[in-house]
């Protein structure tokens, strides 16, 4: 007996569009669709949401929140003592106005953790291989940012994306050196106006450093000298690297490989 053509023996194929379809290819805990998230970060910069609106970001950074946890605790489970955060409303809407373009479903750092490595440069490539293969299984591939050949207006670090859920959570891998710089700029833009902090300069930036920070200065020569201490700081930590290797080399151990990073 020949089966009919329509017969149930063969099921219909699924679409991209067929909503089974959708749902294997990503599981979305956000509340939203990210044209709607896109939308509400419009809203919100020009200051035209709504109650529900605001409500409604209160569950994004919920979800997110929930995403965060997990990767804090698998950070902890790796050794390390990670730090983490959700941006807070005021801050997500100051990076939203710095850029009118900037859409807030590609905003990586929504959901941050920190991990401050008491090591070398090449401590911190270790931390980042883990890092990455510790999230390897994710919907997407972790993303590498090194920004320590190619600072951020001084800043230096190691990020990685990674991307549970198919949310991105930004994972910043610093040394002690480089966090040390990083929080004494965090304060200068709190005395000094946020906008330090992206290389906009202090505000008022002939004013008085003051005696607290530097007498005889203003605020704009600070900046520019701490500017170029991170160089200083960078190179001291390649250095580093130098001697652990001669020490290596005297003992008669082999030197340690250096990092592929190209310190």
């Amino acid at each position: 007996m020949r089966w009919p053509r329509w017969s149930a023996r063969r099921r219909p194929r699924r679409g991209r569009g067929h909503p089974a379809a959708r749902r294997q290819r990503e599981h979305r805990p956000l509340p939203c669709s990210g044209r709607q998230l896109n939308a509400l970060g419009q809203r919100l910069a020009d200051g035209t949401s709504s109650d529900a609106g605001h409500a409604l970001f209160a569950q994004v950074a919920d979800a997110y929140q929930a995403v965060l946890d997990h990767v804090g605790r698998r950070l902890r489970e790796l050794g390390f003592e990670a730090t983490t955060r959700v941006k807070t409303t005021g801050t997500l809407l100051d990076k939203l106005r710095r850029d009118p373009t900037l859409k807030l479903r590609s905003i990586h750092d929504l959901a941050g953790a920190r991990i401050v490595i008491d090591g070398t440069l090449d401590d911190q490539d270790a931390a980042k291989a883990r890092v990455i293969d510790a999230f390897a299984s994710c919907p997407r591939p972790p993303v590498e940012k090194d920004r320590r050949k190619t600072p951020s207006h001084g800043y230096r670090a190691v990020h990685v994306i990674v991307f549970p859920e198919n949310m991105p959570v930004e994972i910043q891998i610093r040394t002690n050196l480089q966090n040390g710089w990083a929080q004494f700029t965090e304060s200068l833009g709190d005395m000094w106006g946020r906008r330090l902090r992206y290389g906009a300069g202090p505000d008022d930036p002939d004013a008085p450093a003051g005696k607290a920070v530097a007498e005889g200065l203003t605020r704009a020569q600070v900046v520019e000298i701490w500017v170029s201490f991170s160089e200083l700081t960078y190179d001291m930590e390649r250095l580093d690297l130098d001697l652990s290797a001669a020490r290596a080399d005297c003992c008669g151990h082999s030197s340690p490989r250096r990092s592929d990073s190209g310190h």
